[in-house]
This record gives structure tokens, sequence and C-alpha cells, in this order.
């Protein structure tokens, strides 16, 4: 049986950090095209510029896929100076596709695979914020009353019956105390929901206190 109670004295609360986005695509390969003008015979300049512009065009269509256009608009000054400057430590790979030449214009076009985690890292340090993003809550758990062979079977049984949990990290555990963080979609509170409702068979689960960003999970082998 499944019960929620307040908190005991006996459970020591969780010091949780702040819930931090985390993607669950940690890159973006796109298409991206870019242009310069031919000084002369200069060619290789040429190719060299246009290449760094089609890595600016890809970080931008990955900013897109983070940022909405709204707020691109009102920080296109910002984006600018201090992220596609540095467009090349975004880019992971690259492949260039095609390369022609119309009119004295050098175009060159590249298949890019981006790295959304350190743009996106880099966008929320400068105050952006990321409403497109794939966004899952990290949600600290500690979990009392198992040894770790119970523990084990516990761990896939939070797996396998809750739908919000995308994703299971054990931190510590000592004794008949572990501590996990858990990936999911969902609030505490709406995990913590989620949780009263499952039969996890083998364990009685009593949600004995939460937090924004934390659960406190008293479990009892059957």
């Amino acid at each position: 049986m499944i019960r929620f109670v307040k908190p005991l004295c006996m459970v020591v609360l969780v010091a949780a950090a702040p819930a931090l986005p985390v993607l669950a695509q940690e890159s973006r390969t796109v298409a991206a095209e870019g242009v310069a003008a031919i000084q002369g015979d200069a060619r290789d300049i040429a190719r060299d510029a246009a290449l760094e512009d089609a890595r600016k065009r890809a970080v931008e269509q990955a900013i897109g896929f983070l940022v909405d256009a709204q707020t691109q608009v009102e920080n296109y000054q910002l984006i600018g100076d201090k992220v596609l400057s540095r467009a090349r430590g975004y880019i992971k790979r690259h492949n260039i596709t095609s390369e022609t030449v119309d009119s004295g214009l050098l175009r060159v076009r590249i298949d890019a695979e981006v790295a959304l985690v350190r743009l996106s890292d880099d966008l929320s340090g400068l105050g952006i914020h990321l409403s497109r993003a794939q966004k899952l809550r990290s949600i600290n758990i500690t979990i009392t009353g198992l040894n770790k062979a119970r523990f084990a079977k516990f761990k896939d049984a939070l797996l396998d019956q809750v739908r919000g949990i995308k994703d299971l990290h054990e931190r510590s555990f000592d004794g008949t105390k572990a501590k996990i963080s858990v990936d999911s979609k969902n609030s505490a509170q709406t995990l913590s929901d989620e949780i009263l409702l499952r039969n996890f068979g083998a364990f009685s689960v009593e949600v004995v206190g939460s937090t924004a960003n934390a659960l406190e999970l008293k479990v009892t082998p059957k």
C-alpha cells in the first residue's frame, strides 16, 4: 500500500540544487549555406570566409531550435557578439556538400553537427530564455529503508512503473539510505502523485517529504 504522510524527523531532507534543464538531444545536424565574394584570384580566402559564414548560419538554425523568434530579435546584437562570433566552437563536425561560384560569389553548403548542450548553456549564461529546448527536470530523490540488493530492484521498478521518469542516476548509497536523481518532464509534485498511483509489487512506498526539486521516499519490503 502507498501512503502520503507528513515528513518525519528521522528522514533527512535533501539539500537539492535547482532543477536544471537537461537537453534530451545533445546535438543537432543542420544544412547551411555560406557566401563570400571572390577578390581577384583569392578563391581560397573566399572559401574560408564562406565556410565561416556557413558555420554561423548553422549555429543560427540551432539557436532557432532553442529560442523563439521574438527572443532572437530582442537579443540579436548580443547573440551576434557573444555566440555567432564564436560559431566554430559550437560545431562538432561538418561536411562540405557543395561548392559553387556564381557572379563572383563563392557558395559553400555544409551539413554541420551543432553541440546543443554547450550552445544552450552559453545562451542561458547570457540570460536568454530557452523556450523551445527539449527540457527535462533533474529531480533529487532520497530513498531510505532498503539494502543494496533491494535498492537495485526498486530502481528498476521506478523506471518500469513511473511514466514521468526518463532516466535515473545513482548518486550515493550508505547503509539503507540512497540518493538518486531522475530526469523527468514533470515537476517533483507531479512525480510524487505518479508514484502514489503505482503498485510497486514487492515494495510499500511512502512519500515522506517533497520540495520543488526533491522527493523523499521511505520504502519497505513486503
